[in-house]
């Protein structure tokens, strides 16, 4: 009996842990498309507050275009969607509590006094909304992304990696 307990705690935790891949680390396929000089990636968020790419690779000086894509159904006001590309060194998690200190970010908004963390964002996206950003990737290092929305950031967040 104390067997069947156990494997299925193992089982579970296993489901639980497979939640939280990325559809690309998944499928062990590079999500950055190369074209004319310009690094191209596509990111969506969902309702179930995932990004369906957690981490990617550019070079430095390489430009980099990312199309931000909300996927779900729920409206902007419950689950909507961004996505800030912090400058390095600068944590996500403290970054989306300064966020929610600020008070601004219901209104799709980030306060002026912290965008000297930012590198680059999109604004606060609804359902089936896309905006494009693009930036000119910095030097080597791990750079650190999210979604400000209130409380989002515990699950969408990943890591944009700079290297030569």
């Amino acid at each position: 009996m104390k067997w069947v307990g156990f494997s299925a705690l193992v089982i579970s935790m296993a489901l639980i842990a497979g939640c939280f891949k990325s559809g690309s680390e998944d499928a062990g396929e590079d999500p950055v498309v190369r074209n004319g000089g310009v690094a191209s990636i596509h990111i969506t968020g969902n309702d179930d507050m995932r990004y369906n790419i957690t981490s990617f690779v550019v070079h430095p000086g390489e430009k980099v275009r990312i199309t931000f894509e909300n996927v779900g159904k729920m409206p902007i006001t419950t689950m909507g969607h961004d996505l800030v590309i912090l400058k390095l060194g600068q944590d996500y998690k403290n970054f989306a509590n300064e966020v929610s200190a600020a008070d601004l970010q219901a209104k799709g908004e980030i306060a002026d006094s912290l965008l000297d963390k930012v590198i680059a964002h999109t604004k606060i996206l609804g359902p089936g909304e896309s905006q494009t950003i693009e930036l000119i990737a910095p030097s080597a290092g791990t750079y650190d992304y999210l979604c400000t929305f209130p409380t989002h950031a515990v699950f969408m967040h990943g890591r944009m990696i700079v290297k030569s």
